[in-house]
């Protein structure tokens, strides 16, 4: 078994010049076309115009796409100050209709609410039926994407488990590059379809909140990931800092390091339901390197890392204590 001490950080570096880092595998613009050419890629469908768009993840990626168009049902939102999006599929569907309700039961105001997919939900019928479970007043569209199906990575740990590891890659990395994220909403609530709030109904709401309160990051409960699952990855996280002449945070001291061992704690955020600044990946530079880091790694599909601990270090090391919510007031659960 592999130890994870935090070891000293070492006396000479590389400075990173954090601004001009690119992540891995990106591209200078957009692609545009009607059909997929390379499966290796990431891609985005607009559900006015019907063309796919290679998923660019630069740091200036927000400036490709100026006004996301997008097929709203039941009403337009009445503003883009925040968003709630889910990654699911139509096997899900029973599950993803409760979700729904208990938003239209519990949510202060209606929010706008996005479903990422892979092609599933393109049928009308069923996106109506979504719509009709939500009522009139909340917005709901559905966003067609495509994960690569080509990918030369091998686990170490097992069966390569696909369509998980997109799935997180998704939410650790691509997600705030999506021009829902990075061209139109500010704030996203991010939620599983098997994510239910439980009442009682909220007394304010979320996006609200964060904005007046100035929060970047909001979460509700905490979690510890199995060893195996984040194998690598603090030894990663400790090379990240020593080359970028970082030292670890208070609270990465506090919730990352187990005090008697010096050991990795793998404490993680349970960020299935997180209220995130979409920005707060993008433009700030050290998160940016961060995530470039873990990309390059490949260890989401090597090792099966999950995006919680890949978030949970980011938030832990980079933001100040003022910038980051724990919710005590909201009924949730979420079934594994």
């Amino acid at each position: 078994m592999r130890l994870y001490f935090f070891s000293g950080l070492t006396t000479s570096c590389n400075t990173l010049k954090f601004d001009s880092l690119k992540l891995h595998n990106e591209t200078s613009n957009h692609v545009t076309s009607n059909n997929i050419t390379d499966e290796s890629y990431w891609y985005y469908k607009n559900s006015v115009d019907g063309l796919w768009r290679r998923w660019d993840i630069s740091v200036n990626s927000e400036t490709n796409v100026a006004a996301w168009k997008m097929k709203w049902l039941n009403q337009e939102p009445k503003n883009i100050l925040g968003v709630i999006v889910y990654l699911t599929s139509v096997r899900e569907l029973p599950q993803l209709n409760i979700s729904l309700l208990s938003l239209r039961q519990n949510l202060f105001k209606p929010r706008p609410i996005v479903i990422f997919h892979e092609g599933d939900f393109n049928n009308v019928n069923v996106q109506l039926a979504l719509a009709t479970t939500l009522g009139t007043n909340i917005p709901i569209s559905f966003e067609h994407i495509r994960f690569p199906t080509k990918i030369s990575i091998k686990s170490k740990i097992g069966d390569l488990r696909l369509g998980y590891n997109h799935m997180c890659k998704f939410f650790a990395i691509m997600l705030p590059y999506h021009p829902l994220i990075s061209s139109t909403f500010t704030f996203y609530l991010r939620l599983d379809y098997h994510s239910y709030l439980l009442g009682p109904p909220l007394t304010y709401d979320l996006f609200d909140h964060m904005q007046i309160n100035q929060f970047q990051y909001a979460f509700l409960m905490v979690s510890t990931d199995e060893l195996k699952f984040v194998r690598e990855l603090w030894v990663l996280f400790q090379e990240f800092l020593n080359d970028s002449c970082i030292k670890p945070s208070s609270a990465v001291k506090k919730t990352q390091i187990t005090a008697a061992t010096g050991l990795y704690s793998q404490a993680v955020v349970f960020n299935n339901f997180e209220v995130s600044n979409g920005s707060l990946w993008r433009n700030e530079p050290r998160i940016h390197a961060w995530l470039r880091k873990v990309d390059n790694a490949q260890g989401i599909y090597m090792y099966r890392w999950g995006d919680a601990p890949i978030r949970t270090l980011a938030v832990t090391q980079f933001l100040d204590d003022n910038q980051v919510v724990k919710f005590r007031d909201i009924g949730y659960f979420h079934r594994r």
